[in-house]
C-alpha cells in the first residue's frame, strides 16, 4: 500500500507488502523510523519522509507526515547567519528594540496567555541567542510542543534539553526549557 500516511509523533502505522524478501528503510529516521523487517513506523518528529520498501518483487515508496498536535508557542526564526535586518524581514518588525536585542510580545502572563514573547539576541550582528517566554502554566504543553520537533535529550542542571538532530555531528541548534524570575524560558543557542 503506497498511500501517503499522516501521523502524529510517536503514533505507529503498519506497512504492509504481499512481497517476498521485503525490507523497509526510512529515508530520514529523525522524522520516522521503521522497523525494517515488519514495516512497523513510528512518528518522530514533524516533518516529512519517504519509508523505501524492497521486495523481490520491486521497490516503491510510502510518504509519511508527521504533523504538529501541540502549538503551544510561536516557533522562532532560527538562520544562526542572520542579521537583525533578516529577523525583522522574516518576522516582521519587532515591538522593541533594546541593546540590538529585538522583542516580539505576543501576551500578557496576567491573562494565561501561553506565549508571552521571544527576544531575539545578537552578537557581532549574528543571530546569538533565541528566547521564548512562556506562562507557567503551560509548562507540560510546552515540553510536548518541543518533544514534538526536538530530540529530547535529558535533564541536567535544572534545564530540559533538546536538541535538532539524532546524532551530535548533526546538531545544529540545542534547545533548554527552564525556570527562571518565576516563568518558563525556552531557548535556543547554536551548537558550534
Amino acid at each position: 500500500n503506497t498511500e501517503d500516511v499522516v501521523m502524529y509523533s510517536l503514533d505507529e502505522h503498519l506497512i504492509t507488502s504481499n512481497g517476498t524478501n521485503v525490507t523497509f528503510a526510512s529515508e530520514n529516521p529523525y522524522i520516522a523510523s521503521v522497523n525494517e523487517t515488519t514495516g512497523k513506523v513510528t512518528g518522530m518528529h514533524i516533518g516529512e519522509t519517504y519509508i523505501n520498501v524492497v521486495a523481490d518483487q520491486g521497490s516503491a515508496k510510502v510518504k509519511i507526515t508527521i504533523k504538529a498536535k501541540y502549538h503551544t508557542i510561536t516557533d522562532p526564526y532560527l538562520d544562526w547567519n542572520a542579521n537583525q535586518d533578516e529577523i525583522e524581514n522574516k518576522c516582521g518588525l519587532a515591538d522593541e528594540i533594546n541593546d540590538g536585542n529585538l522583542y516580539y510580545f505576543y501576551g500578557n502572563e496576567n491573562y494565561g496567555d501561553k506565549h508571552i514573547g521571544t527576544v531575539y539576541s545578537f552578537k557581532n550582528d549574528r543571530l546569538q541567542n533565541v528566547m521564548v517566554f512562556i506562562n507557567n502554566e503551560y509548562f507540560d504543553e510546552t515540553a510536548l510542543h518541543l518533544a514534538e520537533r526536538f530530540q529530547y535529550i535529558g535533564y541536567e542542571d535544572g534545564m530540559y534539553v533538546y536538541m535538532d538532530a539524532m546524532k551530535e555531528e548533526d546538531v545544529k541548534t540545542i534547545i533548554s526549557l527552564f525556570k527562571t524570575s518565576g516563568r518558563w524560558i525556552v531557548m535556543y543557542i547554536p551548537h558550534k
